[in-house]
């Protein structure tokens, strides 16, 4: 049978007969039949080449010369190989032999092999004298042999050291050749206590230092040292005692020898009195309770480092300077006491206090006996310094009342115990006012070294004062008494001023301006019947204001107009309804509204025409419309509205719509709203020319305006809503916007006051207090305006005050002749801001 194991090919051949073509190992081993073996483990090596193996397999009995070929690798073929053969019965192995031969280049090499039964397996084989089972030398059956000293019996074989025979072996621990106790080596070949023994035969010797005392030793104390009582060599040192082991030496203390912790040794000389060597021999101490010689006490256990003790160590008495604060010492600091501040005191040991004369940290002062409670005396007791609140008046105070100064009035000033006086920021008795610092003798200033209120008549001009000359008075050009500048309505005639009634009324004898009526100031004063604003005659107005025959004139401004081309509308007149008239009317007419209110819609889309209405004329939605705006033009028409109120009382219509190409509107002296839609509405294409008016009280908006408009001396005031798109006024398109007002308008997410689509310029106008996202757009232009700039305004929202920055703000060159309330603009360099001309007299 055969089986290939890289790199060789084993056959196992019966009775050694091979024949084989190439290069083989022919192994031929000598099998006894008494080793009942089944198989043999063969293994090879040699060139870095292995190979093993196993056969018969499966397992079958051996016996008598078995053979094995093995085909060779060319790299074992001339070196030398080696062959390693086991024997096993039933998987344990129970013989071995092995050779090694080196293969030439013939064919067949063979190697014989006789195997020998295994050392070690517990079976006395031939050639074994003894088997203990194992392989091991040292146990006394080496190779199955026995080894010296030894005595082997038994199968397996049990070996035993031979005690006495000058050899160690075994579990023995020494052996001297005879087996008597007490030499160090015993009887039974082990060593005794307190002895170390080496070689063989075995030599003993005591172990000086090992607490055992053994053979010449008289002492052992566990170690080597000389001077504790046993030597180095295990003997009783002089004036020492030693026993036991390991030995206690002790010394003797009264021998007269210095031994061991001795510090002296007296003999009968040793005692317990001062200077002596004590009965302990000890040298004297301190702390052995017996005053020595150089101690002062000696108090032993209870000597210490507390107060009043005995001190340890030096067995001194307690002293001031020894850092210990003992009985009758505040202090003791040791070598830091001494005679300056915050020290203890050397010698004395009392702690510093207010009154050594010393400044110590916390006191201020320390006069010593010079302490005391006097003005600008160090304190007794505190060595505080004399200070403001003490209650004396020290050097340098004015006065000081302890408890009681303080920073109210009339008070002792706390801090600096100086007196009241003006100029100390505290309003004392007699003292309207004290600003300290910031008296002075300018406006609004607390006056310095009067500490008086600025007043009317003190020659500065206060804040709500005009002017302050000192001496005031109400003669014509003074600044009158009241700290105002001399104004038309004072009742005084100043400098250029013609008369003064106090009033605004422009039919009477003194009118705006403070000038005496006269024809063509377009106020209606008696004599006259008209005032169209010029002295000319032929149109309507003559030139000494009465109305020329042929004519009648309505308004302010007066407008006149042939009586032909006049439709008189009202109670009791031609007309009872705007509608009859404008529909008996021609292009071109006028038609003239009384004092009353009109109820009406109206379509003024086929002629043009101008309303004019006398004071207190309004129109708004009425019976006669169908849900339409209260006037809508449109068509391509002129139409002029004057001295008139338009309303609409429902919602979504405005009192004015204009739409339409070509359609121009002129409104002058009206006021448009309230409504629930838009003040005016007017789309691209129309032109709308809008003065002297007020538009107020429109719930989506002042106005809206596209196409070619002028907005001019008028107000837009609180229009609008928080959900409206528009506030004051909302510009598709560029126009004119001059001398306006637009304040508490309301829109949701836009500017409240003026939204411009295009770069529009809000010339000389007053845009402020309007609610929404600020107070004009980006494309509106306000540089020469008020923008979100505090106007001053009076209580109705939209006059000025005297106060006002609006005042002299614009130059005269760009005023209208007439303001929102057709008063004259003024008359010197300069006029107001916005839609209101405050009258007053020129400076």
């Amino acid at each position: 049978m055969s089986a290939r194991v890289a790199p060789l090919v084993l056959l196992l051949v019966a009775g050694g007969c091979l024949r084989a073509p190439e290069a083989v190992l022919l192994v031929n081993v000598d099998v006894p039949a008494a080793l009942g073996l089944d198989q043999l483990a063969f293994s090879l090596s040699g060139a870095d080449e292995r190979g093993a193996a196993v056969l018969p397999d499966p397992p079958a009995p051996l016996a008598g010369t078995q053979s094995a070929a093995f085909q060779l690798p060319p790299a074992l073929i001339g070196v030398e190989v080696a062959v390693a053969v086991e024997g096993l019965a039933a998987g344990v192995i129970v013989a071995r032999g092995g050779g090694v031969v080196t293969p030439g280049a013939e064919q067949v090499t063979t190697l014989a092999i006789a195997l020998a039964p295994l050392c070690g397996d517990g079976v006395f084989d031939d050639g074994e004298v003894c088997d203990d089972g194992n392989d091991q030398a040292g146990d006394g059956c080496g190779d199955c042999a026995v080894e010296p000293g030894f005595t082997c019996a038994g199968t397996p074989s049990a070996c035993a050291a031979i005690c006495a025979d000058s050899l160690v072996r075994g579990a023995e621990t020494c052996d001297d050749g005879n087996t008597a106790d007490g030499d160090g080596c015993a009887a039974a070949c082990s060593e005794e206590l307190g002895y170390a023994c080496s070689g063989e035969p075995s030599s003993c010797a005591t172990v000086c230092g090992d607490g055992i005392i053994a053979g010449a030793e008289v002492c052992d104390d566990l170690d080597v040292a000389d001077g504790d009582g046993c030597s180095a060599l295990c003997a009783q040192e002089p004036g020492f005692v030693c026993s036991g082991e390991p030995s206690t030496c002790t010394t003797v203390c009264g021998d007269s020898i210095v031994a061991g912790l001795e510090q002296c040794d007296d003999g009968s000389g040793n005692a317990d009195v001062p200077d002596a060597c004590r009965t302990t021999c000890l040298l004297p101490a301190c702390g052995d309770q017996l005053v020595d010689t150089g101690e002062q006490c000696d108090d032993g256990a209870a000597n210490g480092t507390g107060a009043d003790q005995c001190r340890t160590g030096s067995c001194a008495l307690p002293y001031c300077g020894d850092q210990i604060v003992d009985t009758g010492e505040q202090c003791d600091d040791g070598a830091a006491n001494g005679t300056g501040a915050n020290q203890c005191k050397a010698g004395t040991c009392v702690a510093p206090f207010c009154g050594d004369g010393l400044a110590d940290t916390g006191e201020q002062c320390d006069d010593g006996t010079g302490n005391g409670n006097g003005a600008d005396q160090c304190k007794t007791g505190t060595c505080v310094l004399p200070f403001c609140g003490d209650g004396l008046v020290d050097a340098g105070e004015q006065c000081d009342n302890a408890g009681n100064n303080g920073s109210g009035p009339d008070q002792c000033r706390a801090g600096s115990c100086v007196d009241p006086f003006c100029g100390d920021g505290i309003a004392d008795s007699g003292e309207q006012c004290d600003d300290g610092a910031a008296n002075g003798n300018g406006a609004d200033q607390c006056k310095t070294g009067t500490c008086v209120l600025p007043f009317c008549g003190d020659a500065v001009a206060d804040s709500g004062e005009e002017c302050d000359d000192g001496a005031n008075g109400n003669n014509p050009g003074q600044c009158r008494a009241t700290c105002d500048l001399p104004f038309c309505g004072d009742t005084i005639v100043d400098t250029a001023e013609q008369c003064d009634d106090a009033n605004l009324v422009n039919t009477d004898a003194c009118i705006t301006g403070c000038v005496a009526p006269t024809c063509g100031d377009g106020f209606v004063t008696a004599p006259e019947t008209c005032d169209d604003g010029n002295a000319a005659s032929a149109d309507g107005c003559s030139s000494g204001c009465l109305v020329e025959g042929g004519f009648l004139c309505r308004g302010l401004p007066s407008t006149c107009r042939p009586s032909a081309q006049v439709r008189l509308v009202g109670a009791g007149q031609t007309y009872s309804t705007i509608a009859a008239a404008v529909g008996a009317a021609a292009s071109g007419d006028a038609l003239f509204l009384s004092a009353q209110t009109f109820n009406e819609e109206l379509d003024l889309s086929t002629k043009n025409l101008t309303i004019v209405g006398a004071t207190g004329a309004i129109i708004t939605n009425g019976a006669n419309g169908n849900g339409r705006d209260t006037l809508e033009i449109f068509g391509g028409r002129t139409v002029v509205l004057r001295n008139l109120t338009i309303r609409h009382t429902g919602s979504g219509n405005s009192p004015v719509l204009v739409r339409g190409a070509g359609t121009s509107v002129t409104i002058e002296g009206c006021t448009l709203g309230p409504s629930g839609s838009v003040g005016l509405d007017a789309t691209a294409g129309t032109t709308i020319a809008l003065r002297r008016s007020r538009v107020t009280q429109n719930t989506n908006g002042g106005l809206v305006l596209s196409g070619t408009w002028t907005v001019e001396n008028t107000v837009l005031f609180r229009n609008g809503d928080a959900a409206a798109s528009v506030g004051g006024a909302s510009f598709g398109s560029a126009g004119t916007f001059r001398f306006n007002t637009v304040a508490e308008n309301t829109a949701s997410a836009v500017p409240g006051g003026v939204v411009c689509a295009v770069a529009t310029a809000l010339t000389s106008s007053i845009v402020y207090g309007n609610t929404g996202a600020g107070q004009a757009s980006g494309a509106c232009n306000g540089s020469t305006s008020l923008v979100d700039l505090d106007p001053t305004f009076a209580a109705d929202g939209f006059h000025v005050l005297a106060t006002s920055r609006a005042l002299d703000a614009a130059p005269l060159a760009a005023c209208p002749a007439l303001d929102l309330d057709g008063e004259t603009r003024e008359m010197d360099a300069l006029c107001d801001i916005g839609a209101d001309e405050r009258p007053r007299d020129p400076p």
